[in-house]
């Protein structure tokens, strides 16, 4: 059996790869017994479960049996791949590990309640620089639209009056009309012209998964999420810890409108040969977490109290 891991980015560990061997009906005479015949067949397994046997790996032993008597390499192959996800599943139940997904974390961070904050946050900050950058034509404009009911009035009044009594006083109303329409027109003109020269900037705010290599993290990590993740590493069972947090990041910023951030709790993830991911721990920075782990009881047991 060949089996190799290539390593590639810090931050994510590739599934090892394997080949597998036709074996002749010589040798699976000479060398009888199950733990004999998994070596021999070339099914990539973990470590800590060569030569052992148990229901998940026998299943997978007759589909490969199955695969060779059809003439199936390419099956063969990826059924050989099936004996290391067996084994990681014995493995990472009997320690009572739970596999995670890209979901499930996203659920434990609460990513779309994050998103939906920043997505009120970034209309805020659009209505905000929108009313700093269009404060002239905006007032122009509202003054022109409050003063069109009161001069339709107006008018409405003035000229049919002074048809009816033509006076000196009449006359001078109607010409204070004629000018007022003549200046909310000009005013009109110049909220225009100052409308199509606003030009506004605002921050736009999202939210993502961040994941790093453990090595590589430099921020505090508590000395009791440490001694959890020594506890999983001296299983054997995983080849690499990754640390995951959501990360904000704020682009397109030309003015002082900074939101405060929630601060939101990291957890550290057991990578396993096949890339999967397992829970091992995460903690509290100020005490936010606890609701996520309400609606999310199945974290509970990873929780660590400092």
């Amino acid at each position: 059996m060949n089996s190799s891991v290539k390593s590639g980015d810090t931050t994510q560990l590739k599934a090892a790869e394997t080949d597998y061997e036709e074996v002749c009906k010589e040798n699976d005479e000479d060398t009888p017994g199950l733990p004999a015949k998994l070596e021999t067949l070339g099914l990539l397994r973990h470590p800590l479960k060569k030569g052992t046997t148990y229901g998940g790996i026998e299943k997978v032993v007759e589909e490969f049996e199955v695969d060779e008597e059809l003439g199936l390499p390419h099956q063969q192959s990826l059924t050989a791949k099936k004996a290391l996800e067996k084994d990681i599943e014995d493995l990472t139940s009997s320690k009572d590990y739970f596999e995670v997904s890209d979901n499930v974390i996203k659920k434990l961070f609460q990513i779309r309640k994050l998103q939906t904050q920043c997505t009120l946050l970034n209309i805020k900050s659009v209505l905000v620089a929108f009313l700093k950058g269009s404060i002239v034509p905006l007032s122009l404009s509202i003054l022109v639209l409050a003063s069109i009911a009161p001069m339709v009035s107006y008018s409405r009044w003035v000229w049919p009056t002074s048809l009816k009594d033509p006076t000196a006083s009449m006359i001078t109303l109607d010409i204070f009309n004629i000018l007022s329409w003549v200046g909310m027109v000009i005013v009109l003109i110049v909220a225009i012209v100052k409308w199509c020269g606003v030009s506004i900037a605002y921050p736009v705010i999202s939210v993502k998964m961040k994941a790093m290599a453990l090595n590589q993290v430099t921020d505090e990590i508590p000395f009791g999420a440490k001694l959890k993740v020594l506890e999983a590493k001296r299983t054997g069972i995983f080849e690499d810890f990754i640390y995951t947090t959501p990360e904000f990041e704020v682009i397109n910023i030309k003015k002082n409108i900074f939101p405060e951030l929630p601060s939101i709790d990291p957890a550290i993830l057991g990578v396993t040969l096949d890339s999967r991911k397992f829970m091992i721990v995460y903690w509290d920075i100020k005490k936010d977490i606890e609701k996520v782990t309400k609606q999310i009881e199945h974290f509970k047991k990873f929780k660590l109290n400092k």
